[in-house]
């Protein structure tokens, strides 16, 4: 007898009995799902559910599958892809043909239809899943501690708004931005935003920051000395070479009187040139950010970007100084100026303000990073 299918749903799993299960080959079970994933991914879960009614049509049926290279080929019922579905025997083939062949078929046009019907995803799927559904936002970050704050901290809170964030590493501050721009990441989490405006702006950029995030500061770092009093004269510092890192270099530096900046300058802007004073005449090398960390083997001291200190699993606590961050050096959450009043860019301002977060991060590695100010306004 044909089993009852007349309550089967397609997002269930059906259950095929161990001796007709045995005899599907794997080769022609998994051609028609794979050849209809790859015709329409976007909703493998059709492909999956053909494949179970064909299971459980064959089941019923006492038929096999088998590859379409097989010589013998005793009676065709159905061909597809690289497989037939072949008639065991059974003395009332016919009747058993038309009954498998429309349950079948009408998956088939099911699934067909599904694929046909692009514009609209949300159309294909069922109000169940329309309303669970999650969607996917990749974040461009840099090595460090943001990758990880968006994924154990931020993407969980997100979750409950309909969204979940992935993170792409970039190993420089020039792709996240540049990604971002040409829409290839959804927002990035690596910056702060002295550096995103002088970048958008010097790159003609339409990037838009959302909201300030806990951020760890720059610290001067060593692997030869123990104190800054250690210090000899004409020793080697590297520094970043991008404008707003430089500049919060040398403002780490002034304000542990290793050198002077020029007071008719701003400071959020100053470069090398700017600097008046130079007691213990320091030889400075610029570097990418990146490379900061990695060039302590060859300097007296570097100073380190919090994220590239992270990454290089540098600890705060080993630094010889540790800037205090203004609100202009603390990092941002950003994305497409295009996407400012999206509900994605909403869900996102809300997570980042929300006393959720606050409390995920007093929770969390996080804990001890400069909080932005408005958190306690």
């Amino acid at each position: 007898m044909i089993r009852r299918v007349s309550q089967f749903r397609l997002d269930q799993r059906a259950r095929i009995g161990e001796k007709e299960h045995s005899r599907l080959t794997e080769d022609g079970l998994g051609a028609f799902g794979r050849e209809q994933k790859q015709a329409c991914s976007g909703i493998a879960r059709y492909s999956k559910a053909v494949d179970k009614l064909i299971r459980l049509a064959a089941c019923a049926n006492e038929l096999k599958v088998v590859p379409r290279t097989r010589l013998f080929r005793p009676f065709s019922m159905m061909e597809k892809g690289r497989f037939f579905i072949i008639k065991r025997g059974n003395k009332k083939m016919k009747q058993l043909k038309k009954g498998v062949v429309g349950l079948v078929a009408a998956a088939v046009l099911i699934t067909l239809a599904a694929c046909g019907n692009t514009s609209s995803t949300g159309d294909t799927q069922s109000g169940e899943n329309s309303v669970n559904a999650v969607e996917e936002k990749v974040v461009g970050v840099a090595p460090g501690p943001y990758g990880d704050m968006v994924t154990e901290v931020i993407s969980p809170l997100l979750e409950e708004k309909g969204y979940q964030l992935t993170t792409k590493v970039f190993n420089d501050y020039i792709q996240p931005n540049n990604a971002l721009a040409n829409g290839q990441i959804d927002a990035n989490l690596f910056q702060h935003t002295a550096y995103l405006e002088k970048f958008s702006a010097d790159n003609q950029l339409s990037i838009t920051a959302l909201q300030k995030v806990p951020t760890l500061g720059m610290g001067i770092y060593s692997k030869q000395l123990s104190s800054l009093d250690e210090l000899a004269d004409e020793a080697t510092v590297s520094i970043a070479n991008d404008a707003s890192n430089l500049a919060r270099t040398l403002q780490l530096l002034a304000a542990n009187e290793l050198i002077t900046i020029a007071d008719n300058i701003d400071e959020t802007k100053a470069t090398v040139n700017d600097i008046e004073g130079n007691p213990k005449n320091l030889t400075f090398k610029e570097l990418d950010a990146a490379q900061l960390a990695r060039s302590l083997d060859t300097v007296d001291l570097a100073l380190v970007p919090g994220n590239f200190a992270w990454a290089a699993s540098l600890d705060p606590a080993d630094a010889l100084a540790l800037e205090s961050l203004k609100e202009e050096y603390k990092n941002v959450f950003v994305v497409s100026s295009e996407e400012e009043d999206s509900d994605f860019a909403k869900a996102v301002t809300e997570v980042l303000e929300s006393d959720a977060f606050k409390e995920a991060i007093a929770e969390s590695p996080f804990s001890n990073f400069d909080q932005p100010k408005f958190w306690t306004e």
